[in-house]
């Protein structure tokens, strides 16, 4: 449940107050959004509603803690221990709370006292006359920021467009770049050049239709899959943004030693994306890879590549499967338990994992993006044979 750079699972270990609820704020630079416990925070402080006119309080303490200037110009996290995070929420002093939401009053020598808990850089502090009069107050030492402004998550770089009326077997759904129709398999490059993934949404999470990339149609559309000549959906809503790496490819002739000789399930490799808010059906987002689970489904290898979307909340604390572990604890195994029962209800046997149903690290995950896109480039070049007729412009 931890959504905050300052991790909510530490800020109630350390304290041992309720949760409260979580409150989306804008930080300084790149940094994306952070949340932090509005209450637990309020409980600590001792903070009157009456200060938070300027900025909410939850903000101003978690990036005047956790953000600072190098000599070089560039911002650097604090990583705050138990025990700092005591001390830090421990300060009730309201002239500097005061200082916190109205920087122009003081807030160079009132900073100080944060700066000194946490052995911070305040050399030559002064204000940053260049920075957006109502967004920031910059100073060498702590970050401040008032009125925090109110962000959602970025939109998907590339759209869509809708055929034919929705819940039918008729629908398509094309993703488009620039006003026209692409495939969402091969139009869409893998990776970015900042070392990212792209992840192609099929189904929104705490949704329950089963859309899927139509891999032997012309464009690649998204479609409801078809069962018994009915369209399909889960038993219950998915918990998690769902769908596939561009540019890859299971495939279904190559046997893996590994995992007793099951080979691939003809499909791009499939993605759960564990973020905090739902993607757009069809949108194209930029993800990294934590780790992966090598799923068996009636005998045929689907993997699931476990991601984050890198302008998620928890983005910059989530690198492989021991942060998850630690920052949204026993998520993984929801994942694992999910894709293994969801068969269940419709009276067919629980799918099964190679790997001891263990979740595979980063890296793992990584390698594994790489050799189903080297099998997908096979493919698209005719370096191997297309005999399932699948669709390949």
């Amino acid at each position: 449940m931890a959504h905050s750079a300052l991790a909510q699972s530490t800020l109630l270990k350390s304290i041992s107050v309720g949760t409260g609820s979580l409150h989306k704020t804008t930080t300084l630079s790149k940094h994306g959004s952070v949340s932090t416990p509005t209450k637990v925070v309020r409980a600590i402080s001792g903070f009157a509603p009456r200060h938070t006119k300027h900025a909410s309080l939850d903000s101003a303490i978690d990036l005047s803690f956790r953000l600072y200037k190098h000599e070089s110009g560039s911002l650097s996290r604090v990583s705050l221990n138990d025990q700092l995070l005591e001390k830090a929420f421990s300060i009730q002093n309201d002239t500097i709370w005061e200082s916190v939401q109205s920087p122009k009053i003081g807030a160079i020598n009132k900073s100080q006292q944060l700066a000194d808990l946490l052995d911070l850089p305040t050399d030559n502090m002064t204000e940053d006359p260049a920075t957006p009069k109502g967004e920031q107050t910059a100073y060498n030492g702590v970050y401040v920021l008032q009125q925090p402004k109110e962000e959602g998550p970025k939109k998907s770089r590339f759209g869509t467009r809708d055929q034919g009326a929705s819940d039918t077997k008729e629908y398509r759904q094309f993703v488009q770049h620039d006003g026209k129709d692409v495939s969402a398999w091969h139009d869409i490059p893998l990776q970015n050049e900042d070392g990212t993934f792209n992840f192609v949404c099929e189904i929104p999470k705490e949704t329950s239709a089963k859309m899927e990339v139509a891999t032997k149609e012309a464009s690649n559309p998204l479609k409801q899959d078809i069962k018994k000549d009915k369209l399909r959906f889960y038993p219950y809503n998915i918990h998690w943004n769902y769908g596939m790496l561009p540019q890859t490819w299971e495939d279904p002739e190559l046997k893996s030693e590994e995992l007793g000789g099951i080979a691939g399930d003809n499909d791009p490799v499939d993605v759960v994306e564990i973020g905090s808010v739902q993607c757009q059906q069809g949108g194209v987002y930029k993800v990294k890879p934590l780790g992966a689970y090598a799923m068996i489904d009636d005998g045929e290898l689907d993997w699931k590549i476990v991601c984050i979307r890198t302008d998620d909340p928890l983005a910059d604390v989530l690198n492989d499967i021991e942060d998850v572990e630690r920052e949204m604890p026993g998520e993984l195994e929801r994942v694992m338990i999910w894709f293994r029962d969801y068969k269940i209800p419709d009276g067919k046997p629980a799918n099964a994992y190679g790997y001891d149903a263990r979740p595979l690290n980063s890296d793992f995950a990584k390698m594994v993006i790489g050799e189903t896109h080297e099998h997908y480039n096979k493919l698209k070049e005719g370096k191997r044979e297309n005999n399932g007729s699948l669709a390949l412009s």
